[in-house]
């Protein structure tokens, strides 16, 4: 127990910042019921079963998670939720922080705390319980210290200063032993410390009710004893409640616990109590053979070579036992004492403590955080200006002064499509490689009550803009004086905002795309078939008008038409690049080419039947229509990604909204504002 002690000396009351809650919270839970909805409760199914009554399948069974559990955790103790894999541990937890993520789930019950019932929104927004998912995400590039000071501006008291958030940052660092690491990117700690710092994310606000969801997974057996130590010197010196799921512990772990709680297969609650009382329960109610819990758990569980059917009925029996013994007696009037008890004060008062920060400060945290990142991020700045600009200066050299060319209009429709080709597919990668993990760790965040989606979607779109002027920027300028298109300044001016424009509008296709994915490789391997088709269907490869009249509607949603035929306008409809035609060689093409020499023309209408012969729209009015359907475009897709993040964030809750039969006691169903 001497490293018991070691970390309680960690956890003394820090005197340098101030305080957000010192209130001592029991956590009680009745009846508690969580099953997933059955197929009926979905649109496509409404839809589907009265279009298509004919061939009704037979609706999918919904699926019982947690079966009726009862219990109850106080302050200064630790509560071990344990049971075998597929029990309902994690959804345990989920009920008691109210944080369900998109899972469609129908929960009923009561959860209390102090003796008062509450919602899930309630016990979400009040800020006394602690929610340590089994896996958290990280912004990789950002510093251990720079992600709990972003935590802190976002989830402490708005009355605090900057400088009491950031002396709360560096007494929690201290307090979980992270000072050697601090400066260290997240990318480069050990597993030990990514576990700690989450502990800390959680700890900064001091709340009053701690769950923790398998803070020893993947770890060895001395830095797992580390972090159960910790946790441990929590319950202790802070007088926190704690709740934590533990898998295969050893007999260390067990001397840290005070309370047992036991789940089977099925959700089914098989005991609550003290360790001796377990005991006593496993061997002289139930017949089991072993000398300590995990030698129970293993019992129940279902070793490869025990017949399925034979452990079911002992975990039935073990449930069973439990629900008519003594201990599930005396907890149910427990809880039901603690209900006498009951005051909301606590509750109320550390929700007008914990104000959500205004819209503006939400977002420039948000920034700071995606620039700190950036600077760090070889995928989204030193790799894709390296990139790009080395694939722009050969392609720079490849056009190089197309004036001396003897396939001049073959080079020119060439550059345009470069142009075209290099600028939407690089910011539309750039957005896909990075967007995906972003956009769940916001997910997350939001959940957590740190900001809305609307504020996490326009600081991805505010801080995402200055890259794609500068990109285009380059990229353009290197092709556009190496090729020598022109030498008027107001048509390269011309040329990079319409280059501004298509890289703006490319990232938002890439946001629309990300949007629907979790994954990296999910969200690229989603959008690589959808950018060839537009990529097709630009109009260099081919004249749109001998593609089937069902495929042609997909042209006027591809940004390389609009963008190709916008550059393709510019180059020739003006006649900005007639003084080319004096070149030499210009002239003995034209005359050798057949489908030009066919024509009688003149200097000044010689670029209007270029345009002709390229199947572009030369209406005089063509020109800014493709620049408002790039700009509508770029508004479309970026309300659309929005409406998919909204609704993979609230996914759950839209449900509820339409689809509720009844409202559960621990589940809040006001329509979202």
């Amino acid at each position: 127990m001497s490293e018991t002690n070691e970390h309680s000396r960690l956890f003394l009351p820090s005197k340098s910042s101030p305080s957000t809650s010192t209130t001592e919270v029991t956590i009680s839970w009745s009846n508690l019921h969580v099953e997933t909805r059955n197929s009926s409760s979905s649109c496509w199914s409404s839809i589907s079963s009265s279009c298509f009554r004919r061939h009704k399948k037979k609706q999918e069974k919904s699926r019982i998670l947690l079966q009726d559990v009862s219990g109850t955790a106080r302050t200064g103790q630790i509560l071990a939720v344990m049971g075998t894999s597929g029990a309902g541990k994690t959804t345990l937890m989920n009920a008691l922080s109210g944080h369900y993520g998109d899972n469609l789930l129908v929960p009923s019950g009561n959860v209390y705390l102090n003796g008062f019932p509450t919602t899930d929104t309630e016990r979400r927004k009040s800020g006394h319980i602690g929610y340590v998912e089994q896996q958290e995400y990280f912004i990789d590039t950002v510093s251990l210290e720079e992600h709990l000071i972003f935590q802190a501006m976002l989830r402490l008291p708005s009355e605090w200063t900057d400088d009491e958030r950031r002396s709360r940052v560096k007494n929690t660092i201290a307090q979980l032993h992270l000072n050697k690491c601090m400066k260290n990117t997240i990318n480069q700690l050990s597993g030990g410390e990514k576990k700690r710092l989450a502990l800390a994310s959680v700890f900064l606000t001091e709340p009053s009710v701690l769950l923790i969801d398998e803070p020893t997974s993947g770890l060895d057996s001395y830095l797992a004893m580390h972090i159960m130590g910790t946790i441990h010197s929590m319950a202790i010196e802070q007088r926190k409640t704690v709740i934590v799921v533990i898998h295969q512990p050893t007999s260390s772990m067990f001397d840290l616990c005070d309370i047992i709680f036991l789940l089977v297969k099925g959700g089914r609650q098989a005991f609550y109590g003290t360790k001796d009382e377990a005991l006593e329960f496993f061997i002289k109610q139930c017949h089991l053979s072993s000398s300590s819990i995990d030698g129970f758990i293993e019992q129940l569980a279902a070793p490869p070579n025990r017949n399925a059917d034979d452990d079911t009925k002992i975990q039935t029996q073990v449930a069973e036992k439990y629900a008519s013994s003594e201990q599930a007696l005396a907890l149910k009037e427990t809880v039901e004492h603690q209900l006498t008890l009951g005051n909301n004060t606590v509750l109320t008062d550390r929700m007008k403590l914990f104000k959500n920060p205004t819209f503006g400060h939400q977002v420039k945290w948000l920034l700071w955080r995606s620039f700190v990142s950036d600077t760090r991020n070889s995928v989204r700045t030193t790799f894709v200006v390296f990139r790009t600009v080395v694939l722009a200066c050969i392609f720079g050299i490849i056009y190089f002064q197309l004036c001396d060319s003897g396939h001049f209009i073959q080079n020119v429709n060439a550059v345009n499509f470069t142009v075209v080709a290099l600028t939407v597919n690089t910011s539309a990668y750039v957005i896909l490689s990075t967007m995906p993990i972003n956009n769940k760790i916001g997910i997350r965040e939001n959940h957590r009550g740190m900001f809305s989606i609307l504020t996490y979607y326009v600081s991805v779109v505010v801080h995402d803009f200055p890259m794609l002027i500068i990109f285009p920027l380059l990229v353009n300028s290197i092709i556009y004086w190496m090729s020598d298109m022109d030498n008027t300044w107001s048509h390269y001016l011309a040329f990079i905002a319409v280059g501004i424009l298509v890289s703006n509008t490319a990232a938002a296709y890439g946001q629309f795309f990300a949007s629907f994915s979790s994954t990296i490789e999910g969200a690229i391997s989603a959008s690589v078939p959808i950018l060839q088709i537009f990529t097709i269907l630009s109009g260099f490869f081919l004249s749109l008008t001998h593609i089937p009249a069902a495929l042609r509607v997909l042209q006027y949603i591809s940004p390389h038409y609009y963008a190709y035929t916008t550059f393709m306008i510019l180059e020739w409809k003006t006649g900005s690049l007639t003084h080319q035609l004096n070149c030499s060689r210009s002239e003995n093409y034209l005359e050798s080419t057949s489908h030009v020499s066919s024509y009688n023309y003149s200097r000044l209408d010689f670029c209007t039947r270029i345009l002709r012969h390229s199947s572009v729209n030369i209406n005089s009015q063509h020109l800014a229509f493709n620049i408002l359907m790039l700009a509508l475009l770029f508004v479309v897709c970026h309300i659309l990604a929005f409406l998919v993040i909204f609704y993979r964030a609230n996914r759950r809750y839209i449900f509820d909204f339409l689809f509720k039969s009844k409202t559960y006691l621990t589940t809040d169903y006001k329509p979202l504002t």
